[in-house]
């Protein structure tokens, strides 16, 4: 095992044995986690690109306890050559995906940096990249990267909703993040994924079903619907499977293309918006 930056401190398998969560010590005795994932089709490595986020989302655990810094290239490319020395290196489809703790596009030149590097020891790799939509960044990486799998965290259909749980519109209006990112799609030629997380009573009833599609109308883009993951200390709840559903038909009867995403490890606290640096 690699161990130059990365120390394993635990390794929690989820009790379906299809995702294995690790908490990495760092040298400056901070820790970071990462989690491998076996979905039906594929399966993908989840990064973590900075220790903590300064962003604070709502819905997710990694901002509560502020940011601390950067990861460096090598702790990143650690993350993927450790779990590969755990689990080994036969994937089905693999892919890296840089969604774990943190906001990439605000270390972009570590993330770049990493991603080449593990595109040359892994050939056969796929990339993706999540963000709640830094502007200027995303006309950089359009710039600087054009096999990037982009996908941009919405989660509310307006501005004055977003703003009650994703400070970051304060500073970057939907619109301007959804211009950014099709112009992302159009340099890359890739279809966006647009994140979407449903909340009880907060972003998902057929109207704001209907704003949703508004947005997205004309936009190469799939809408990723998902299931909120709870977390302690936080009082949201995940929308019923009924509001669920009539959310997501409503999309598709408005000619949204839409899909019906399973974070797996939520048991072991390895779900889309669980991890956090606990030590």
């Amino acid at each position: 095992m690699s161990q130059e930056n990365l120390n394993l401190i635990k390794r929690l398998p989820s009790l379906d044995g299809r995702s294995i969560k690790y908490v990495w010590g760092i040298e400056d005795s901070n820790s970071v986690e990462s989690v491998f994932v076996q979905f039906d089709n594929y399966d993908s490595i989840c990064v973590s690109s900075q220790v903590g986020c300064a962003l604070k989302c709502g819905f997710c655990a990694t901002g509560l306890g502020g940011f601390q810094r950067n990861l460096s290239a090598n702790e990143i490319i650690y993350q993927v050559d450790n779990i590969f020395d755990d689990v080994g290196f036969s994937f089905r489809n693999p892919k890296i995906s840089f969604m774990g703790m943190g906001e990439p596009l605000l270390n972009l030149d570590a993330v770049l940096s990493a991603q080449e590097t593990l595109k040359q020891k892994y050939p056969s790799m796929r990339f993706s990249l999540s963000t709640v939509g830094i502007v200027p960044k995303i006309y950089e990486l359009s710039e600087r990267n054009t096999d990037m799998q982009l996908q941009i965290s919405l989660h509310a259909p307006n501005d004055e909703l977003r703003k009650e749980i994703m400070p970051i519109t304060k500073k970057y209006s939907i619109k301007e993040v959804l211009e950014a990112a099709k112009f992302y799609s159009l340099c890359s030629n890739k279809v966006l994924r647009i994140n979407y997380v449903l909340l009880e009573g907060f972003n998902d009833t057929i109207s704001h079903a209907e704003e949703v599609a508004k947005l997205l109308e004309g936009m190469p883009a799939y809408l990723k619907v998902s299931k909120y993951n709870p977390i302690s200390g936080v009082m949201l709840e995940s929308a019923c499977d009924n509001r669920h559903i009539a959310f997501e038909n409503r999309c598709r009867q408005l000619g949204v293309k839409v899909y019906q995403f399973f974070s797996r490890g939520v048991d072991v606290e390895g779900g889309c918006g669980q991890l956090r640096s606990k030590q």
